[in-house]
């Protein structure tokens, strides 16, 4: 998932399965299975697998636009 920011909305990322790196600025965060990730509002975020196996990523907006 490319780096993005959205202006009036909390994005939370749970991380199903496998190992991702979220990204938020210039910060990077490994979260492995079951995690839990608050992206706040403006902040840039991302996330990526960089693992051979698969990584399963559910991404929710609080509230929707």
């Amino acid at each position: 998932m490319e780096p993005h920011e959205h202006e009036k909305s909390t994005n939370v990322f749970h991380i199903l399965e496998g190992t991702v790196v979220v990204t938020q600025d210039t910060k990077e965060i490994v979260v492995d299975a079951p995690g839990v990730v608050y992206n706040d509002r403006g902040v840039v975020h991302g996330a990526r697998n960089e693992t051979d196996t698969v990584a399963i990523l559910t991404a929710s907006l609080c509230p929707l636009p």
